[in-house]
């Protein structure tokens, strides 16, 4: 498993855990590694209108399908 250890640190079973602001790919691509959490005690958390945006649904039918299947 990849470790989150930077100069803080921290070691990924100290995180209980982690904020998103906004889930683009460039912030999330790496919380998952062969279908795991890197943080497995984790709880993830972000905020209401963004959880809203990218659960809807309808974005797996429209120009964001592709997108939306690769989180």
């Amino acid at each position: 498993m990849a470790s989150l250890q930077g100069s803080a640190g921290y070691k990924t079973d100290q995180i209980d855990m982690v904020v998103l602001t906004h889930l683009h790919l460039d912030h999330i691509r790496g919380l998952m590694e062969d279908g795991n959490p890197l943080v497995a005690i984790a709880r993830y958390m972000t905020g209401e209108a963004e959880y809203n945006f990218w659960s809807n649904k309808d974005l797996l039918n429209g120009g964001r399908k592709r997108i939306a299947t690769l989180v």
